[in-house]
């Protein structure tokens, strides 16, 4: 299979699962473009769990070299009419409701970014799948990157916080949403479980 091939099916707008098939018979859906990573040599799948119905994170990955791919399939589940979002709607309507897979679609990098550069800055919360959450007040403590945010986590006993007491590493696909906070103090800055 031809890199560019494949780099196509991924990056189809609106997106379209489909299905990998390998030589040896086997096959890998792809319902997430989001979750897999295409090397020059090999694909690196992200295999859904069945509890989950969004595009949160992978239960586990498999790596595939490109020459064992044979061709791919269209999923008859989703005309081409429908997006991704609108099928999987309809998929796990009986499990979860709109409202719930909204929550679960991750927040875009570039949304985050915005919320760190805001002038003024407006502190606000984090929200993981988890149901962990993290407060920024000082938008300079923290790193975006482009797979992860380091949140850093400013010490309590500090009037006027430079530095940070300790980070944490939070990936962007495990955030759920962000939402503003009033303007409060520095020490509600923490981790909640």
């Amino acid at each position: 299979m031809e890199r560019e091939t494949l780099r196509q099916w991924l990056k189809r707008e609106p997106f379209q699962p489909f299905r990998v098939h390998l030589t040896n018979g086997q096959t890998y859906d792809i319902h997430y473009p989001r979750i897999n990573l295409l090397a020059q040599s090999f694909i690196k799948i992200g295999i859904t769990s069945e509890e989950c119905p969004g595009p949160l994170v992978c239960d586990h990955t498999e790596y595939v070299r490109l020459d064992q791919i044979t061709h791919l399939e269209l999923l008859p589940h989703c005309s081409p009419s429908e997006s991704v979002n609108d099928c999987d709607r309809k998929k796990w309507s009986d499990r979860v409701t709109s409202a719930e897979f909204e929550r679960r679609t991750p927040v875009e990098r570039e949304t985050l970014r915005q919320w760190l550069k805001r002038e003024p800055f407006q502190p606000f919360r984090v929200h993981l799948v988890n149901g962990k959450t993290y407060d920024i007040h000082y938008p300079r403590m923290n790193l975006l990157a482009h797979t992860f945010i380091k949140i850093g986590i400013p010490a309590d006993d500090l009037p006027k916080p430079f530095v940070c007491d300790y980070t944490e590493y939070v990936r962007l696909d495990q955030i759920t949403h962000l939402e503003l906070l009033p303007n409060s103090s520095p020490s509600e800055n923490v981790s909640k479980d």
